[in-house]
């Protein structure tokens, strides 16, 4: 009697998804390129403007951060607007190689300002690509912003051109929700990271605002 077929391995554990926990640009600076971890490095601001949020000592080696190497691979990429990033997410979701360590993130929803993208509608698209990269590589994922509880930021359900459409067909879309709800979806505290309003998978009214993107 033949043994029976072995069984196949066990997938490892998703990479986690965390919300770091500095809230300036030099310690998260500082905290990626210290990191045992390969790393790939987001920026998403212009070198210049990043420039103006770092202290004069790091400030001043900036026109060196992509050749840095802190212990292990650091890559550094700069992305200046949401198009960028949407961009540059589309071309690592083919290319990152598996296994490739974390991918840190600075200034993902504040790229989002000032945008029509402002919104769950449009926040809750780039943060789902980014973690679909990530779950891909088998990379974690963590994302920081500058400031206390950024986490708070109300927002508007649908971004500007879907609330514009659903206006002129006389349906109000006024209605916002937490960002902490959209976060949620994917993402955790980071250790040493205290903070509230960002709920867990799940939900109905996190239901409600995906629901109202759909087909928009």
């Amino acid at each position: 009697m033949s043994a029976p077929p072995a069984a196949p391995p066990a997938a490892p554990p998703p990479a986690p998804a965390l919300i770091s926990q500095h809230t300036t640009a030099s310690s998260f600076l500082l905290s990626a390129l210290h990191s045992s971890t390969p790393c790939t490095l987001l920026i998403c601001s212009a070198r210049d403007v990043f420039r103006q949020r770092l202290s004069p000592s790091f400030a001043a080696t900036l026109p060196t951060l992509a050749h840095l190497r802190g212990g292990q691979h650091t890559a550094v990429v700069f992305l200046p607007s949401i198009l960028h990033v949407r961009t540059y997410l589309a071309s690592l979701s083919s290319s990152l190689a598996h296994g490739a360590g974390e991918l840190r993130v600075w200034g993902l929803i504040s790229a989002h300002a000032e945008t029509s993208e402002f919104s769950a509608q449009g926040v809750g698209r780039t943060l789902a690509a980014l973690v679909e990269v990530g779950r891909r590589a088998g990379a974690g994922v963590v994302i920081a912003e500058e400031g206390e509880a950024w986490w708070e930021t109300e927002l508007s359900v649908l971004n500007a051109s879907a609330s514009g459409r659903l206006d002129r067909l006389g349906v109000v879309a006024g209605r916002t929700v937490g960002l902490g709800k959209v976060l949620g979806r994917w993402f955790d505290f980071e250790e040493g990271c205290e903070g509230e309003g960002v709920e867990g998978e799940g939900g109905e009214e996190q239901e409600e605002w995906e629901g109202e993107s759909d087909g928009l």
